[in-house]
């Protein structure tokens, strides 16, 4: 969560205003007391806010892209310095000086700098100065309201839909990149031992089902000639006799679907497509391809099917 910068008043340690909250980890206030900058150095952006403290009013914003390792006022208040030095950087060493609003003012690279710091002065010295007159009607530009960055195209692929350097990455990681192999599919070794055992174990299903149908037979043979021997000893009168007709089979044709269940599935695949548009519309529209954009022309069409479909199946 970025840290809230408040304003504290000292004899009751009363809340008096907040700055707000923002990437900060870096208070500096200036030697008069009078301006302030908020900044976040060091593993931040380098994003600068300064304030009137007299005002309660932020009078401009800056950012330092180069890792500062060292920022302070001037011993007048009206300049703020930030310096990139040795050891933490090796090259392209230098300072930057901003106004009290942000402003650069100068910014002098040196290629082995190990120190920057202004030279102190006696209280007293300098007068405290308000803001110039100049520099109040000023528009601040903050970091909010800056145009955000787009991926980099390569010239081959702009102006295609879709074709941006993300889009390009994915393609061709589907197609050097592993895929997903069904049952069936040849899918390495592991598919080639799994496919051995299921093997395997038909083989042993297929042999223990015929040994019970052997053992099975072999007594139904030995009941058939016990009982025809049984017949023989105790033969019965000849008359006609009626014996139970076998079940028939049970029919193999499948249920043909009622007009409501194809209804139902017809609206169910209507709002499967409704939720991949839905989908589609949360993506840039700059990376879509020429399919996707047919399914968002089709939504109103959807739609309407769905609501003719569901009139249908209340009437039925």
């Amino acid at each position: 969560m970025p840290a809230l910068a408040s304003l504290y008043m000292p004899q009751k340690c009363a809340k008096k205003f907040e700055f707000g909250r923002a990437a900060w980890n870096t208070i500096r206030w200036s030697p008069h007391g009078r301006f302030l900058c908020l900044g976040g150095f060091g593993a931040l952006q380098g994003h600068m806010h300064f304030w009137d403290a007299y005002k309660k009013k932020k009078i401009g914003v800056a950012h330092d892209r180069e890792g500062p390792k060292y920022y302070d006022w001037s011993p007048d208040s009206r300049r703020f310095v930030t310096a990139t030095v040795r050891p933490l950087r090796t090259v392209d060493n230098g300072y930057k000086i901003w106004s009290y609003a942000g402003e650069l003012k100068k910014h002098l690279v040196i290629n082995q700098l190990y120190q920057a710091s202004y030279v102190t002065a006696v209280d007293g010295t300098y007068e405290n100065k308000p803001q110039s007159p100049r520099l109040k009607g000023r528009k601040i530009q903050d970091f909010a309201a800056a145009k955000p960055v787009r991926a980099y195209v390569p010239p081959s692929l702009r102006g295609r839909a879709g074709g941006g350097l993300a889009a390009q990455l994915r393609k061709e990681r589907a197609e050097s990149g592993p895929t997903r192999i069904r049952n069936g599919q040849d899918g390495g070794k592991n598919n080639e031992k799994n496919r051995k055992k299921r093997e395997r174990r038909r083989k042993k299903a297929a042999a223990a089902s015929s040994a019970t149908n052997g053992n099975a037979m072999a007594a139904a043979s030995g009941a058939t000639a016990a009982s025809g021997e049984k017949k023989k000893s105790n033969p019965k009168p000849t008359g006609t006799t009626t014996t139970p007709s076998a079940a028939p089979p049970p029919s193999s044709e499948k249920k043909e679907p009622t007009e409501q269940e194809k209804v139902q599935k017809k609206i169910k695949s209507l709002k499967k497509k409704l939720r991949q548009i839905s989908q589609i519309e949360e993506k840039d529209p700059a990376t879509l391809n020429d399919g996707q954009k047919s399914k968002l022309q089709n939504k109103p069409k959807i739609e309407a099917q769905i609501v003719e479909l569901t009139k249908k199946l209340a009437a039925m």
